[in-house]
């Protein structure tokens, strides 16, 4: 079933993710290279709303990245 997909890219995969309520994930090439939010220790919590953002944990992202079928992730940004 093709319904909701453009190219390669699951329509409706891409915008539940791309949603900062769920992890800001982006495919930037399907299957190759996702773009997210660096995830913050939250003492065993997988997210939580603070100051109307949401933070998410690298359990929450594992999950995610799990489903996604990710093997590798890298850190590109400079730790804060």
């Amino acid at each position: 079933d093709d319904v909701g997909r453009w190219g390669q890219i699951d329509i409706h995969e891409y915008d539940h993710y791309e949603d900062p309520i769920n992890g800001e994930l982006v495919q930037v090439v399907p299957g190759k290279f996702i773009s997210f939010k660096e995830p913050e220790d939250l003492g065993g919590c997988l997210y939580k709303d603070s100051h109307g953002f949401r933070k998410f944990s690298p359990e929450y992202y594992a999950e995610a990245f799990y489903g996604l079928g990710v093997k590798t992730v890298i850190c590109l940004n400079e730790s804060r």
